[in-house]
């Protein structure tokens, strides 16, 4: 061989072995960037959306609950009630609505989800509608208020059905989000490895090639 070209030979296996080396040292990097951004994102939505959602709204369905409680007791309260005593309790227990539904509500992103609290919210105003019925019979100790404490019933349930719509929905996308992490997670470490692979591969290549050239200079 040309001992001219024997010299060329070495560095520019080197050089071009080296620039891949380089290359593939980049999109190491930046495939393990994209995928971890990708990963964070979707980790990201079930800390901060999905399971917060759950919990705000098991925490609006307790205060439902609650008030649903009171009004019981005072359309069954032994002694009646004024305007005054009616409404107190119920007013204490409708602001303890108010304040869960306060962190739920920026918690709201899909449009299904919202459709489903706005449906949520008519709800409840016919509730309130029937309660406020409820309890004014109620101050006037009229039997009447034990029949619509009955039509109150049903506005409530439908109410807490569309709160149980709600969860369902988030648990469902909580799950989804989950899912896709742990996909994301699977082709990350999938691809890093095939890079890492191929980075290794890469060296070999180069060592060879130089042990090679040592070999034909000898």
């Amino acid at each position: 061989m040309n001992p001219l070209r024997r010299l060329t030979e070495g560095p520019a296996i080197a050089l071009t072995s080296s620039l891949i080396c380089v290359a593939l040292c980049l999109g190491l990097g930046i495939s393990a960037n994209v995928f971890s951004s990708n990963s964070n994102r979707a980790a990201s939505q079930i800390a901060t959306n999905w399971f917060p959602s759950v919990r705000a709204i098991g925490q609006i369905r307790d205060a439902a609950y609650e008030l649903r409680r009171v009004e019981a007791r005072v359309v069954l309260a032994e002694r009646g009630c004024d305007g005054i005593s009616c409404d107190a309790p119920l007013m204490k227990a409708r602001q303890a609505m108010s304040r869960a539904e306060s962190t739920y509500e920026p918690l709201v992103s899909e449009p299904d989800e919202h459709l489903l609290y706005q449906s949520y919210l008519h709800q409840k105003q016919d509730y309130f509608r029937s309660q406020d019925q409820v309890t004014q019979f109620a101050a006037t100790r009229q039997p009447t208020a034990v029949r619509f404490l009955t039509h109150s019933q049903f506005a409530f349930d439908e109410m807490i059905e569309t709160l149980s719509r709600l969860s369902d929905l988030n648990v469902r996308e909580g799950a989804k989000s989950k899912a896709q992490v742990e996909e994301q997670h699977e082709r990350t470490m999938l691809a890093l490895n095939a890079l890492t692979a191929l980075l290794l591969a890469c060296g070999g290549l180069l060592l060879f090639h130089l042990v090679r050239l040592s070999t034909r200079r000898r």
